[in-house]
């Protein structure tokens, strides 16, 4: 596939280190193991990619299967900070449309609805047109794909989530702060120099008692 150019080398050797021991499952369904297995769970930008209705039974089964005292650790685009830049920028708008101003108002409203209506997975849209056309057909689109979000969270709206579903002390926490021992070791959510893997995000716990 990669020699045809159906796929850049990159692309290629991208799919190939992916782990075979991955679990394939849909977690709407909820999440394949017993009660109370685990010391910790965690997800990055996951839940923005399910389904509203489908987020407080998704998170029951992550309180389901952690041990008591366990934590659940929850990543996700801050729409906060999403909202603030944009809201912030208005007035520089209103002075005239240079563009520097231009580009960032540009790049603001896309942080806030691009994944919600885009049709192209990502990667896909830049390809050669027949290229392009054969990913589509054969991976879908990015609604197909999960790419897309079905919802927008903020420190709220997070709170008020995992309250509900029975974790408690819900707090939230930097790239490299968490209850979970040793957790900047794991280098999930920053490098080991400090680097930040997703800027712009909110990191919410929530503890089982």
């Amino acid at each position: 596939m990669c020699s045809i150019g159906l796929l850049s080398a990159e692309r290629y050797d991208r799919l190939r280190s992916i782990d075979p021991d991955i679990v394939h499952w849909d977690l709407r369904r909820g999440i394949p193991f017993e009660n109370e297995v685990f010391d910790a769970v965690y997800h990055s930008h996951l839940l923005e990619h399910l389904d509203r209705r489908y987020a407080p039974l998704f998170l029951g089964e992550c309180l389901r299967v952690l041990k008591k005292g366990g934590v659940l650790r929850v990543v996700v685009p801050d729409l906060e900070i999403r909202v603030n830049r944009y809201v912030q920028l208005l007035p520089r708008l209103q002075e005239g449309l240079s563009e520097s101003n231009d580009g960032l108002y540009s790049e603001a409203v896309a942080e806030l609805f691009d994944q919600m209506v885009r049709g192209y997975g990502a990667g896909t849209e830049g390809q050669k047109p027949w290229v392009s056309f054969v990913e589509k057909l054969v991976r879908g689109d990015a609604e197909k794909t999960g790419e897309r979000h079905r919802w927008m969270y903020d420190r709220y709206s997070v709170t008020a989530l995992l309250t509900r579903v029975g974790f408690h002390r819900v707090t939230t926490m930097s790239p490299t702060e968490s209850r979970i021992p040793a957790w900047a070791s794991f280098y999930l959510d920053a490098d080991w120099d400090g680097r930040v893997f997703h800027p712009d995000s909110l990191y919410v716990e929530g503890l089982r008692e």
